[in-house]
C-alpha cells in the first residue's frame, strides 16, 4: 500500500513538473508608471511634484535658480531615468522635460511645468507676442526667445499676457520692447521688486548656413578664446550659383539718358532690379572672405589723417583688433576721422554738379558709442549736412524724370547743405549702397541718393576685388574682401544678402584708377585676406569693448 501511494506521489511530482516545464516561469509584473513620487529641489527649497497623466508641476515659494537642481525619486524596477542624465545637477533650462525608458524598450516622455512665488510669472507659456509670432520662455534662465518670420517690426514687439501667466498684483512696465539692435530686457513689478526678463529674437529660422555656400570657418583658435563672437570664413568657390552680371562692360558710363528703361536695368541693375528668374552662372575660382563679430562687443572709428588721404595707409598698420582698408588711395573721397573733416573736394567730375549746389552721397560713419550708420550728406569744409536715405518710390521718381538734367534737376534742387550736422566722430564716402535695413537698393535709388547722373562711373560691372561692409540680422557687423578677380559687386552683395546681412555698403576695390589694389583685413596686425601695403585712404578699425 505504501508503495502505491509512493508511485502514484511519484506519478503526480512528474506530471507537474512537466506542466510547469511547458508552462515556463512566469513573466515578471513591472509597474505602469517610473515612478511612485516625484520631487525637484533647487535654490534651497525642495517641491513635490503634482503628476497629471504626463504633465508634472512644481510649485516653489521662494526658488528662483533653477540651474543646478535635483530631482528627487525613486525609479521603478524595470524602468529607466533617461534625462537628466545626472539628476542631482539638473539644469532646467537645458530641456524642462523628463524622460524614461519603459521596460519594453519604449520612450515616455514628462512635460514638467515650474512655477515660484518669488516670480511674477508663474506660467510662461502663456505669454504670446501680438501678430502671432512663435515664443517660448525657459524658466531657468528666465528668459524669452521669439522667433523671427518676415514682417515682424523688430522696433515695436509687444508682449501679451494671457490669463493665469502673472502673479495677483503683478505689473508689466514694458509690454512693448525695441528688439532692433539685439536683446532688450522686460520689467515686471511685483510688490516693491522688479524683475528682469531678458528678451531676444531666434534668427535660425532665416539665417542661411554659410556652409551651403562653401565657406569655412576659419578662426584661429586664440582668435575665438579672446573674441568669442569673431568668426573668420572663406570659399574658394561657391557652392551655388550667382545671377549674371550686367550687361555693359566695364567701362560702360552708369546712366545713359539715351537708352530706354530696359537697357537701362540690363547696364546698370542692383540687386532690387534684379528678376526672380534671372540667369545664373557658377564661380568656381574665387578668394572670398567674410569677417563678423557682435556689434555691441566691438566700438567701430574711421582712421586717417592729412597724409593718408593722399598718399595712403594700410590696414595692417592701424592698432585694432580689427581693421580693413577704405577706398583706394587713387579715388577720390569725403574723409572724416577723429572728428576732424579731413577731404571733402570731389573730383574733377564732381564739379558741374557742386555748381549747382547738390554735391552729396552716401557715407557710412560711426558715432560716438562706435555704433555703424548711414546717411546722405551734403559735404563743405565745416561740416557733413544730412539729408537722410530716399527711395525714388517715395518721392514719386520715375524713369522719364530722369532722361535729361532739366527733368531731375527737381530732385536735385532740394539737396542743398542746409541739413543738420551729422554727429558722428568719422565717416567716409561710398557707392553703391546695395541693401538699406533689408531693402535690396534699385539705380534708380541710387541715381536719388548720389546726386549725378554717372554716381556709380567705371569699374562696376567688371570681375574685380571688392571690399564690403554691413551689418547682419542679428545684429553683428560683417567685413568681406574678394580679392580674385572673379566676381561683380552686384554678385558679392547677392551673396552676403542672402546669408543674411540687412546693410551691404560697397567700401573699394580695384578698378580702371587701381587695378592691382587689395581690399585686405586684418585681425590684430594680421592679414586674413588681401595683402600689406595696401594704400587706402582711410581704414576701417573696430576696438573691442
Amino acid at each position: 500500500m505504501k508503495t502505491k501511494l509512493f508511485c502514484l506521489s511519484a506519478l503526480f511530482a512528474a506530471l507537474a513538473f512537466t506542466s510547469c516545464k511547458e508552462d515556463g516561469p512566469e513573466a515578471p509584473k513591472y509597474a505602469d508608471v517610473p515612478f511612485e513620487t516625484i520631487s525637484l529641489q533647487a535654490d534651497g527649497e525642495t517641491s513635490v511634484g503634482t503628476v497629471d497623466g504626463q504633465n508634472i508641476t512644481f510649485k516653489f515659494k521662494t526658488a528662483e535658480d533653477f540651474s543646478s537642481a535635483r530631482l528627487i525619486l525613486d525609479v521603478n524596477e524595470g524602468w529607466t531615468l533617461l534625462f537628466p542624465a545626472d539628476p542631482d545637477n539638473y539644469d532646467v533650462s537645458t530641456d524642462p522635460n523628463i524622460y524614461f525608458q519603459d521596460p519594453k524598450g519604449g520612450k515616455l516622455q514628462y512635460n514638467v511645468s515650474i512655477t515660484s512665488d518669488a516670480l511674477p510669472i508663474i506660467d510662461g507659456s502663456k505669454v504670446s507676442v501680438q501678430g502671432g509670432y512663435a515664443i517660448s520662455y525657459n524658466i531657468a534662465t528666465k528668459s524669452f526667445s521669439i522667433t523671427y518670420a518676415d514682417g515682424m517690426k523688430r522696433s515695436e514687439v509687444t508682449l501679451v499676457f494671457g490669463q493665469g501667466s502673472l502673479m495677483d498684483g503683478a505689473v508689466v512696465e514694458n509690454a512693448t520692447i525695441d528688439l532692433s539692435e539685439g536683446p532688450a530686457v522686460l520689467k515686471i513689478k511685483l510688490g516693491e521688486t522688479v524683475s528682469e526678463y531678458p528678451v531676444s529674437i531666434d534668427y535660425s529660422s532665416v539665417l542661411v548656413d554659410p556652409k551651403s555656400w562653401g565657406f569655412t570657418d576659419e578662426t584661429a583658435d586664440a582668435l575665438k578664446a579672446k573674441y568669442p563672437s569673431l568668426k573668420v570664413l572663406k570659399a574658394s568657390a561657391l557652392s551655388k550659383q550667382v545671377p549674371v552680371k550686367n550687361a555693359s562692360s566695364e567701362t560702360k558710363a552708369w546712366w545713359d539718358n539715351a537708352g530706354t528703361y530696359e537697357s537701362q536695368i540690363a547696364n546698370c541693375g542692383l540687386l532690387g532690379d534684379y528678376a526672380a528668374d534671372r540667369e545664373t552662372v557658377e564661380v568656381n575660382s574665387c578668394d572670398f572672405t567674410i569677417v563678423t563679430f557682435n556689434e555691441a562687443d566691438f566700438k567701430g572709428r574711421i582712421v586717417a589723417d592729412a597724409n593718408s588721404v593722399k598718399t595712403g595707409i594700410g590696414a595692417e598698420t592701424v592698432s585694432a583688433a580689427i581693421t580693413m582698408s577704405g577706398c583706394p588711395a587713387a579715388w577720390t573721397a569725403w574723409v572724416k576721422s577723429n572728428n576732424k573733416i579731413l577731404s571733402w573736394e570731389s573730383a574733377s567730375w564732381w564739379e558741374g554738379v557742386k555748381a549747382k549746389g547738390t554735391s552729396h552721397g552716401l557715407m557710412f560713419g560711426f558715432n560716438a558709442d562706435g555704433k555703424l550708420v548711414l546717411n546722405r550728406i551734403a559735404p563743405t569744409a565745416d561740416a557733413l549736412h544730412t539729408l537722410g536715405f530716399r527711395k525714388a518710390s517715395d518721392v514719386g521718381l520715375n524713369y522719364n524724370e530722369l532722361l535729361n538734367d532739366t527733368n531731375f534737376k527737381p530732385y536735385r534742387a532740394d539737396f542743398t547743405t542746409d541739413g543738420p550736422d551729422w554727429d558722428v566722430t568719422g565717416a567716409a564716402y561710398f557707392t553703391p549702397a546695395l541693401v538699406v535695413d533689408g531693402y535690396k537698393v534699385r539705380f534708380m535709388d541710387v541715381m536719388l541718393n548720389n546726386g549725378d547722373s554717372e554716381c556709380i562711373g567705371q569699374g562696376y560691372n567688371g570681375e574685380r576685388a571688392r571690399c564690403f561692409i554691413g551689418r547682419t540680422i542679428d545684429n553683428k557687423i560683417g567685413l568681406a574682401c574678394i580679392d580674385t578677380k572673379t566676381m561683380t559687386i552686384m554678385q558679392g552683395a547677392y551673396v552676403l544678402a542672402d546669408l543674411g546681412w540687412i546693410d551691404v555698403y560697397y567700401v573699394g576695390g580695384d578698378n580702371w584708377q587701381a587695378d592691382s589694389y587689395l581690399p585686405t583685413i586684418a585681425i590684430d596686425g594680421t592679414v586674413v585676406c588681401g595683402a600689406e601695403a595696401q594704400a587706402a585712404k582711410y581704414v576701417v578699425a573696430f576696438d573691442k569693448k
